[in-house]
């Protein structure tokens, strides 16, 4: 018996006929498919750019924060070689007044470790920075406030905390002279408005003081800044390289360095003037006199169109080549003409300057 086979049925000729296009309508799909394939590779190439970017960006971070962890280890190390050739961390207790309970006037607490210094965000860093309402000085420290205003501590008035820094700097000279030459030349500049964001001793009690004695203008608040502090950085360690830093004209003369005087008359750019104040005591006791009134009739001669500061690589705000090379002419360190009117026996000791530029 036979089996037939069935067959599928065999398309149409028509089925195996493959779509012809036309010349036009395979120009037109050659150019789409042009089209896709250039956004497609813009697209890939848009990508990865963004992914380059972004390591980019991340090996930036980390490299910053390497850095930082760095900054601070380093700052942790020299902490305590700082502190040791200052001798800020025992702070005398002050002597009562005649009269006074020993109980109303607390003891001053040490200087904070540069540990804490930097583990706590910079809106706290003030709160470290704190002592007693300003009381009798110290039996080892005898200084007088010549500041003209009132203290929270013993730490923002000029006086007492230069002459107290300079005698624990100068008892410890012979075995540490070479730790404190280790304060930098120039500090930045944003010190001056947040003093305790550093452990340098000088920046703490500059920054301190010029947050309630202020020149003014911002161009005579940096000018006295770096001024000062070159004088103090100069006078912890006496050598060489940081009294070059120094303005010859602030050199102590000879009067200054035989008769005893508030320390805060050394920081007065013009020798005769403080030659004069030192030579006739009784006008230090005018009360005018005060560190306060200077700071206010000091102004520092620079053209208000010419910059005077800038930002290096660092991040760090530092004054300019000009401006710094200004500090140390003469001839831009004037007192206003209402000062010279109060003390005009003294104006032959100064230079005289146009009250209207100094408030500019």
């Amino acid at each position: 018996m036979e089996i037939e086979h069935s067959t599928p049925p065999t398309p149409s000729d028509g089925a195996h006929k493959k779509r012809r296009r036309t010349e036009a309508q395979l120009a037109r799909k050659r150019q789409a498919d042009r089209i896709n394939h250039k956004a497609k590779r813009e697209q890939q190439k848009r990508q990865m750019e963004s992914l380059e970017t972004q390591v980019t960006n991340l090996q930036q971070a980390v490299q910053s924060l390497t850095d930082q962890v760095r900054v601070l280890n380093e700052r942790l190390r020299d902490q305590s070689r700082y502190f040791a050739c200052f001798d800020l961390a025992e702070t005398p207790s002050p002597v009562p007044a005649a009269g006074t309970s020993t109980a109303s006037i607390a003891p001053p607490r040490p200087l904070p470790n540069a540990h804490d210094m930097l583990l706590l965000p910079a809106d706290k860093l003030p709160m470290l920075v704190h002592a007693p309402a300003l009381g009798e000085p110290d039996n080892s420290v005898p200084v007088d406030c010549r500041c003209g205003v009132d203290h929270r501590s013993y730490y923002e008035c000029l006086e007492y905390s230069t002459f107290s820094i300079l005698l624990r700097a100068h008892q410890g000279l012979n075995k540490s002279i070479s730790n404190s030459t280790r304060l930098p030349r120039t500090p930045s500049l944003v010190h001056v408005f947040r003093p305790t964001s550093t452990d340098n001793p000088v920046i703490q009690i500059l920054g301190l003081v010029f947050s309630q004695v202020r020149p003014a203008n911002v161009r005579t608040l940096f000018a006295c800044y770096v001024v000062m502090y070159r004088f103090l950085r100069w006078r912890l360690c006496p050598d060489e390289e940081t009294q070059r830093d120094v303005p010859t004209w602030l050199y102590p003369t000879d009067i200054q360095k035989t008769v005893p005087h508030p320390v805060c008359i050394d920081f007065l750019p013009w020798p005769g003037l403080r030659d004069r104040l030192i030579h006739k005591a009784q006008q230090i006791q005018d009360p005018r006199h005060s560190v306060i009134m200077y700071m206010r009739s000091i102004h520092f001669q620079w053209p208000g169109d010419q910059e005077f500061i800038y930002t290096n690589d660092n991040g760090e705000l530092m004054p300019t080549q000009a401006f710094e090379k200004g500090l140390y002419d003469y001839e831009n360190w004037q007192v206003s003409r209402e000062w010279a009117a109060m003390f005009p026996k003294l104006k032959k000791y100064v230079n005289i300057g146009d009250d209207e530029n100094i408030l500019a």
